[in-house]
Parts: C-alpha cells; structure tokens; sequence
C-alpha cells in the first residue's frame, strides 16, 4: 500500500485527503463529502485480500446502523470497489480512548474510568445484542464523538466480529478457537488457553481495560503474544499483582472468566460493579480538556494513531 490511494476519489464523491494510519491490509484517510463538504473516513483493502476483512466490516455496519436503536457505533456511508481496491466510507469520529489515554500521560481520575466504562460496556451490550462478538476489544477501538456527542463513546473495528447466534437466533456450538483473533495485551485468558470465544471474552477484554487505565499498564506487552504460558499465569495473578484496585472491578474480572460460554451476561449487575461507588460524578470533568494547546491541535487535525486501530 502507498500513497496511490491519495489520487483516487471514491464513488465521484468523496475525495481521499491525507492518510491517517494504515494496517496488515489496507489503509485509512480522511477524504471530503463533495455533497456535504464535511470529512469523513475511508478505510482501503486490496479487492485480492484472503481475509475479506472488509466484507464482513461493512456487514456488521448494515446491521448496526439498521438498528432503531440509538446507535454506538459510527454510521457507515458507502461501500463499493474502485479499481483493484475495496473501500468503506464511515463517519469521522473522534480519537480513540488509547490516543487519549496516552495524551493525558496515562492518568485519568477514577471518575473518568468509571463513566468511560459504563459506556464501553454499553457499546459492548448493543453488539451482542445484534448477535455479534467483536473480539479485538481495546481502547483504540473505542472512539469519542465528536460535536454535540463529543462525550459520548462509540464503538469500531468489526474487521474480526463473528456471530455468535444462527439465523434462528440460536447461540452456536462451541468449538476450540486454535487461530489467535485480537489484540494480545487485551485478549482474554480463554484466548490462549484456544477454547471457543464468547460474549465473556469481550467483557473481559474490558474488564482489562479498566484495569489499565487505573494502573496505566498491564504486567504484560502484545510482544508476549508468542509466549502462551507466560500470558496466562500473569492474567491469573492480576489481582494478586494489582491488590489496590477496587473490588468492584476485581468482581467484575471474576464474572467474566466464570461465565459459560452460551451464557447470557448480566449486563446490569457488570455496570454495578463499575459504577456502585459514592465517589462517582455522572458527568466527570475529562482530562483531556484541560490538555496543551499543542496537543488540542493534534486532536483536532484529525491525526490520532498510525494503524487502523482506531476504525
């Protein structure tokens, strides 16, 4: 992939500016709607992919975006093939909770964590209720708003969801999972223990993300991808390694790992356990208002991360 992309337009329409990041499999710019003149992003993969991983993306979108639900996830424009190249047109969204995160020198209060946890764990409630699992859970795919929903948190990234109920809404059998799918820093343990993945792994995926945020790391890195056994004694000894954070979010890493595989989370029990503290404000003051100018700068351009992590 190269800058080629950058003198195609898509659809007559929308016309590829610069490039924001790039992946195993494509590449993401920030184009312009001819029609509404506002940015959006477009997301490329070469027509000859094995994967087809934007297929299933878009699939995932239309199923999404049909929900009369309020939706938790970016609205997806236009999807088609131009030349040798397959593209998804999505709404710009704002940056992801790794870029903040990391721009706010991995310091977010309590309250932050908490607010942002409730509503990771809705986004995560809205796809499975729409039978999907994600299945990369991690805070690059995790995206704010942007105007009157800048506080809001939406949901990305469906490159590797599957469903997980037949068309007869039936939950499907289990099956051992013996090719990695996701990120190694938040997989779940069942990952690398290969069995089937499920609506709990995605949870724990945030429950990770929780612990993250409030400790700014975790005991292990994504180079550590290679060394099963080393990631699953450490993800067992967590909350021996971290014994300050709260309960709660020790309570919720618990119920995770104790679910069954066809088991139907307790969405509302799981936001409990992050939400049931005094110490909570429902409307936190965010961190990263109260950022640099410089770094007000870089959100605003639009340039946030150098993969696709972030759509």
């Amino acid at each position: 992939m190269n800058s080629y992309y950058q003198s195609l337009n898509v659809d007559g329409r929308f016309y590829l500016r610069e490039k924001l990041g790039y992946g195993s499999f494509g590449e993401i710019h920030i184009a312009e709607d001819k029609i509404t003149k506002k940015r959006v992003a477009v997301k490329v993969e070469v027509c000859l992919s094995p994967t087809h991983r934007l297929i299933t993306e878009k699939e995932v979108y239309e199923c999404l975006n049909s929900s009369n639900d309020e939706s938790m996830v970016p609205k997806a424009i236009w999807f088609g093939t131009l030349r040798s190249y397959k593209a998804l047109v999505m709404e710009l969204m704002g940056p992801s909770l790794e870029t903040l995160f990391r721009l706010c020198d991995r310091t977010l209060s309590f309250n932050t964590i908490a607010y942002l946890g409730i509503q990771m764990l809705s986004c995560l409630e809205f796809l499975h209720c729409h039978s999907y699992l994600h299945r990369d859970v991690k805070p690059s795919n995790f995206v704010m708003g942007v105007g009157i929903n800048c506080n809001n948190v939406y949901l990305i990234d469906f490159d590797v969801a599957k469903k997980y109920r037949d068309e007869r809404g039936n939950h499907i059998a289990y099956e051992e999972q013996k090719d990695f799918v996701g990120n190694a820093k938040f997989a779940s343990l069942r990952t690398f223990l290969q069995q089937g993945l499920s609506r709990a792994d995605d949870l724990e995926s945030l429950a990770y993300i929780l612990f993250y945020f409030l400790m700014k790391d975790l005991p292990w890195q994504e180079g550590d991808r290679n060394n099963r056994q080393k990631m699953i004694d450490l993800r067992l000894r967590l909350t021996d390694i971290y014994p300050s954070v709260p309960s709660e979010f020790k309570r919720f890493l618990s119920v995770c790992r104790t679910m069954h595989f066809d088991e139907e989370p307790n969405y509302v029990k799981l936001e409990c356990l992050i939400w049931n503290r005094e110490t909570v404000l429902h409307k936190p003051v965010f961190e990263w208002s109260n950022l640099s100018s410089e770094k007000m700068k870089l959100i605003e351009s639009g340039k946030f991360e150098a993969d696709f992590s972030d759509y």
